[in-house]
């Protein structure tokens, strides 16, 4: 719903999913790396990868958003400084410092009370709703089918979580530690979209009282702003770039998606096709836009 809202703003705009490692189909050598090196390695190489086949050079202009992790994964590229002056500016959403790493503490309490597997789909997108994990049930239809996948060989709840969560422990820590001092600092505009204003933590506090990013707050949604209220965020995303046409890179929960400038498109209208690398990271749906 977040792509559908940012195209009906940004109507010529082409949309890339990339498919995190550890997250969804993608296979790679160690689909349990997901430490935050790794994963920003891997958004850089897939944009590398991706202008090397639209042929673009130099990279258009960029504007990174985030969710969660997400939000963490475009931090650290932003601050690596490893695309250049391509990086117009980024956006994080809902992921704070000194809150995720608090959150980290309950973690193992959340995972115990959290169902292990599902009857049907049906019924995981009713948990997700009923439990107000996701707000609006429009969107849990849409995106909780991604969460799970089918395990055959249990009759009771063969639904199970895509994602252990529980296995990514050792990487907790890294994935949080440091996120607000690299968001300050990297290079290019900042925006800041949270669901509550009690999750600033000092040292962001006090970089939004002297004009270093912009503050949106939605205090009506949940964690997953961007699937409770997709035309809202999409609203944020597009006034953050600033113009029609700059490339919207989007990570949602912790799949990755970019939007992005399409002048001279070779191929045709929502053709699909996949970035064949060892990561085999993603799969892409370029709309066609002719001269």
């Amino acid at each position: 719903m977040l792509a559908t809202s940012i195209r009906k703003l940004l109507p010529s705009a082409g949309i890339l999913s990339l498919d995190a490692r550890g997250h969804g189909e993608t296979v790679t050598s160690d689909d349990s790396d997901l430490s935050l090196s790794t994963l920003s390695s891997d958004l850089i190489e897939i944009i590398q990868l991706t202008a090397q086949y639209c042929g673009w050079s130099p990279l258009p202009d960029i504007v990174l958003v985030g969710h969660s992790l997400g939000g963490a994964v475009v931090v650290d590229v932003a601050h690596s400084g490893k695309l250049g002056n391509a990086i117009l500016g980024y956006a994080v959403l809902d992921v704070v410092e000194g809150s995720a790493i608090d959150a980290l503490q309950s973690m193992h309490t959340y995972l115990s009370t959290r169902p292990t597997g599902f009857s049907s789909l049906s019924q995981g997108i009713e948990w997700h709703t009923r439990s107000r994990t996701l707000r609006n049930p429009t969107s849990a239809r849409i995106s909780v089918p991604a969460l799970l996948s089918e395990d055959a060989n249990s009759s009771s709840r063969p639904w199970k979580w895509r994602t252990d969560l529980a296995a990514t422990q050792p990487f907790w820590e890294g994935w949080f530690v440091g996120l607000s001092k690299k968001f300050l600092e990297a290079r290019g505009g900042k925006l800041l979209l949270l669901a509550g204003t009690d999750r600033l933590d000092k040292e962001l506090m006090i970089g939004q009282m002297q004009g270093k990013y912009q503050l949106l707050v939605l205090p009506e949604v949940g964690h997953f702003v961007h699937e409770d209220a997709p035309e809202k965020t999409a609203a944020a995303v597009s006034a953050a770039s600033g113009a029609l046409g700059k490339i919207v890179l989007i990570l949602e929960n912790s799949w990755l998606s970019f939007i992005g400038e399409m002048i001279e498109v070779p191929w045709c209208c929502h053709q699909k096709w996949e970035i064949c690398t060892s990561l085999r990271l993603a799969s892409i749906t370029l709309p066609y836009r002719t001269k």
